[in-house]
């Protein structure tokens, strides 16, 4: 019939399933995670950098684990990344609460880790005036006042008590660092299995301190005291930084230095990780104890023979534990040697289940600068391992 239009053809009905299927993959992962029952665990967590009450960066992935995993400190409930912590707590404007263990009783800490399954120092650096509210009238690169931070007295007796308990000890980058007293920072270093070497370090994507205002404002200040020439670096490099102030600068020359998390064959096994796993971010420079197992070691990218040279000049070795401990009785504990629980990962995607299975999705593999690769292919895994085993065996 003239002027009658042609129905297009519907859809096969296949085509409509999958593209509703797929429509609806992430209602169902979200449902399956929601619905999973909480698994009660009871975790001691210290963190004395949290600078913003909704997205503490300090801990940010502890707080992704805890919660893709269902762990609660009861089975009612999940971890509330603004209070279920101690150390320094943001609440409005420049108003902040100082909740650490050594502001309890002895006999309210006592109480307290006696309920407690496990203990994840997650960071004691502080948090210094300007970094809190920056003063205008304070030179680029000094030094303001600490308004917080450092492992204390009653820290100290908390991991010693957890210790000799024979339950799971967690510490991390920072831990026996400034501003923590050395003879704090040694007592508890031994009791992790470990010795400071007093040097940290952290690849750096710009050198440039004008395109780059996250570049540590002390380092060129330090570097200028130390050498009296101008901090003319540029591009990406890697910087080593001793606990008295001396600075080593290894500018990238065709390829990132970015360092390398390097693990054994039967240690991949165990803990679910990579052979090799690249860590732009920041680390600390250790000796292991013989008693306590090495889970991986860090190796620093450098070759020439002036970069090794540099290296022997100053006792440093070209690779170094970076990932200790062991679950095992009479002493379960763990040290990262680097800032493991530092990443920008969102909070969100915690709440899909299996959405590691996705992780190709979430970060770039040619890219050794991208720390999210850590989190995915290292943190997550690792983490989810150890939690599992103290939850199961609390």
């Amino acid at each position: 019939m003239q002027g009658a239009t042609k129905r297009p053809n519907p859809l096969p009905r296949w085509i409509l399933f999958m593209v509703l299927a797929l429509a609806a993959f992430p209602l169902w992962q979200y449902l399956i995670w929601y619905l999973t029952p909480i698994r009660p665990i009871k975790l001691l967590i210290i963190d004395k950098t949290s600078l913003t009450r909704e997205q503490p960066s300090e801990r940010n992935t502890l707080n992704w684990v805890l919660r893709h995993g269902r762990y609660g400190p009861n089975p009612e409930r999940l971890y509330d990344l603004r209070d279920d912590f101690w150390g320094f707590v943001p609440t409005t404007g420049t108003q902040y609460q100082l909740k650490g263990l050594e502001h309890l009783s002895r006999n309210e800490r006592k109480q307290l880790l006696a309920h407690t399954d496990a203990a994840y120092f997650c960071d004691t650096y502080g948090v210094y005036q300007q970094d809190w509210s920056p003063q205008p009238n304070l030179a680029t690169g000094e030094l303001s006042p600490l308004l917080y931070g450092g492992l204390s007295p009653a820290d100290l007796e908390a991991m010693q008590s957890l210790y000799q308990a024979g339950k799971p000890i967690i510490g991390e980058f920072n831990l026996v660092a400034d501003p923590t007293s050395p003879a704090l920072g040694e007592a508890a270093a031994k009791l992790f299995g470990f010795r400071p070497t007093g040097w940290t370090g952290r690849y750096i994507h710009q050198l440039r301190a004008t395109d780059n205002p996250d570049l540590p404002g002390w380092l060129p200040r330090l570097y200028q005291q130390q050498t009296h020439q101008p901090w003319k670096f540029e591009g990406s490099g890697l910087i080593l930084v001793h606990r008295q102030g001396r600075v080593l600068v290894f500018p990238s020359q065709q390829t990132p230095l970015v360092p390398q998390l390097v693990t054994n064959t039967e240690t991949q096994q165990t803990w679910g990780i990579p052979a090799v796993t690249p860590y732009p971010f920041w680390f600390e420079i250790i000796t292991a104890s013989p008693d306590i197992p090495v889970i991986s070691h860090l190796t620093l990218p450098l070759e020439s023979p002036e970069e090794l040279q540099t290296l022997a000049k100053a006792n440093i070795p070209l690779q170094f534990p970076a990932v200790i401990g062991t679950l095992a009785p009479p002493h379960p504990r763990f040290y990262f040697a680097a800032d493991f629980a530092d990443n920008p990962v969102p909070l969100r995607m915690s709440h899909f289940y299996g959405i590691w299975h996705l992780r190709f999705l979430f970060y770039n593999r040619q890219d050794p600068e991208d720390r999210r690769q850590f989190f995915w292919e290292y943190y997550q895994p690792l983490m989810h391992k150890i939690f599992d085993r103290i939850q199961k065996n609390r």
